[in-house]
């Protein structure tokens, strides 16, 4: 039962594209909407190409383009040291890798 309504959607699949082909062949183009209530309507798809760029929108884009504003230098960590052997400390670093002493 299952393999009979797998064949019956794949004939329905198969028949779309053949019609969709004979479409194409014909020069009708691909519809928007197969659905829709007035039919087939072939798509244009040079319809949302920008025409020529004129002078007055180079221009109006050449003063809207700000460089962006250079990032605000990080302050540097200052160096700690331990208070015990007084030796450099890792960021981060919970005790001193030389004296193991516990960092505040």
């Amino acid at each position: 039962m299952a393999d009979d309504s797998l064949l019956e959607l794949v004939n329905s699949a198969i028949a779309t594209l053949l019609e969709v082909k004979q479409r194409l062949e014909e020069g009708e183009g691909i519809a928007e909407k197969p659905e829709s209530p007035d039919g087939w309507k072939p798509v244009d798809f040079f319809d949302s190409t920008p025409g020529p760029v004129t002078s007055e929108e180079i221009q109006q884009t050449e003063i809207n383009a700000q460089p962006a504003p250079a990032p605000e230098p990080q302050p540097q960590a200052q160096p700690r040291f331990c208070r015990n052997c007084g030796n450099e400390l890792s960021p981060g670093s919970r005790f001193c890798r030389e004296c193991g002493q516990p960092v505040d």
